[in-house]
């Protein structure tokens, strides 16, 4: 076989000490070897580094002559920008119809002014931004992210978009088709079902707890958006946010391109919060032939301004904040059950709640079930070890500047915290509230957080094999179909901690 010599020259160079080894005088080959000080050991985690520092950029604020508040985030170092303009005009702005608000938002993205959705979107690609639109419970977020000198021509597009955007009725019955036929293909899967009547659960008839329907949805008129538009979408509901490298004249640029901005609006206020109590009770949807089962446990949990907070954060790092958390790591590393477990804290206005979430094989329910109790139980007796407090507290306080390095991800920090009446000066003191944690304080807000008597089971499986699961965790299971009716109401294997019956 003939080899270039070329070629071996070059994969003897790619190879370094594989080929490095001279030739004896008996024409056998040297042994290469490599001394063993200085590897790395592989089998174990390389300690953290030293906390990269983080400091929030100068914020200011103001407000113009028609009621728009303005929130500036200077960042001059970063060539680019991001806008958010927040209104509340979400889900509580809708009587309990979220599909209006819902609808009204995606026909945001269609065009505006004199513009079709085609012309806006050729646009965005030359200024090289990027928009979206979302409806939360408490606002609707229209965000810009790109480049910093096309922050003038893309706040100028946004105004539009918020003011005039195109509400003819074609419009909104093409958005409306779409948005029904979207529920229906989310309603084949089974967390459709379970955040839904996890809602109910929870909330009851408050707005929270309603979920859009596709019949809901296609009953929405073009006068209804039209008019929801027109009561909720003023500048003295809204907040624009910048964030980015941005200097006076651009500045000046974009808030005159909002200052124009004069419909009237009656101002927002926050719903009054429903009382969120749980208790050892379940509800399951019987779905026929699921090969899974989609399991949540949900209770009460602290809210953000809450002297508390900050342990409820650290204590759900450790159960179930993560792919290294204990709820993964039990249900799916040691016991292959799921692809994943998480549990995490959901925040409306007034009212905060923890759900601890997977989506099990079916076969595997009640086992799984049993995972998820070893794991409330765990956290209600035992005191949480320093190495696991340790690497809660570290993750928490290192991944904030990983985080908010973006100026998309800082804009989407800052606007949740100012809507959220918290203020910029948690992101000042997040890392020392996370340092502050105690491993009493962490331990008493897991027990508080994860108490098997009072977190609420929700399930969506198969009949013969979720209802038996259900009644082993639950004093009482109730049952429903998959339109949400309650069907059935049985008793399970738990003596009660509720109050009061369901009856929601």
């Amino acid at each position: 076989m003939r080899v270039h010599h070329g070629f071996m020259v070059a994969a003897c160079v790619w190879m370094g000490a594989a080929c490095g080894g001279g030739q004896s005088t008996d024409g056998s080959a040297d042994l290469v070897t490599r001394p063993m000080d200085g590897l790395i050991d592989r089998t174990v985690a390389p300690p953290p580094g030293d906390p990269r520092p983080f400091a929030l950029p100068g914020v200011t604020e103001t407000t113009l002559d028609n009621g728009l508040r303005v929130v500036v985030v200077e960042r001059p170092s970063f060539p680019t920008i991001a806008l958010r303009l927040t209104v509340r005009a979400g889900h509580d702005a809708t009587d309990g119809r979220p599909e209006v608000a819902e609808l009204t938002t995606r026909v945001l993205r269609d065009g505006a002014d004199r513009s079709d959705a085609a012309a806006i979107a050729r646009r965005l690609d030359v200024l090289g931004m990027r928009y979206t639109a979302s409806t939360q419970p408490n606002r609707v977020v229209l965000a810009m992210d790109g480049l910093a000198t096309s922050a003038r021509e893309a706040s100028a597009l946004l105004a539009n978009l918020a003011r005039r955007p195109h509400l003819d009725p074609e419009r909104i019955e093409a958005r409306r088709d779409e948005y029904a036929d979207e529920l229906e293909v989310n309603a084949a899967q089974p967390s459709f079902h379970r955040q839904r009547l996890m809602r109910r659960v929870l909330f009851g008839d408050h707005v929270y707890g309603q979920t859009a329907s596709p019949d809901a949805v296609r009953a929405v008129t073009a006068d209804e958006v039209r008019a929801h538009h027109a009561s909720t979408w003023g500048p003295n509901r809204a907040t624009l946010y910048i964030v980015g490298a941005i200097d006076d004249d651009a500045l000046d640029a974009i808030l005159a391109n909002f200052a124009g901005w004069d419909a009237t609006t009656e101002p927002w206020a926050a719903p009054e919060p429903p009382v969120v109590t749980t208790c050892n009770e379940a509800h399951v949807v019987v779905r026929p032939d699921s090969a899974q089962t989609s399991v949540a446990w949900v209770g009460p949990s602290p809210t953000r301004d809450d002297d508390g907070w900050f342990d409820a954060l650290v204590a759900n790092q450790v159960v179930g904040g993560g792919p290294s958390a204990r709820l993964f790591m039990h249900l799916r590393e040691e016991r292959s059950y799921t692809y994943g477990a998480y549990s995490r804290p959901m925040h409306y206005a007034g009212l905060s709640i923890i759900t601890s979430t997977s989506d099990v094989r079916g076969d595997v329910t009640h086992e799984a079930l049993d995972a998820f109790v070893e794991e409330w139980d765990r956290a209600h007796n035992e005191t949480i070890p320093d190495n696991e407090l340790t690497d809660a507290r570290d993750y928490l306080s290192g991944i904030l500047p990983i985080e908010l390095e973006r100026n998309g991800p800082l804009a989407g920090y800052v606007s949740d915290l100012v809507d959220s009446e918290l203020g910029v000066a948690f992101l000042d003191g997040y890392r020392d509230a996370v340092a502050g944690v105690t491993a009493e304080g962490a331990s008493a807000a897991a027990s508080d957080l994860f108490g098997r008597d009072d977190l609420t089971l929700i399930m969506v499986g198969e009949r013969e094999v979720a209802i038996p699961a259900a009644q082993a965790h639950a004093s009482v299971v109730h049952v429903y179909d998959l339109d949400g009716a309650l069907v059935e109401t049985l008793d399970g294997a738990l003596d009660s901690t509720c109050p009061t019956p369901f009856v929601r």
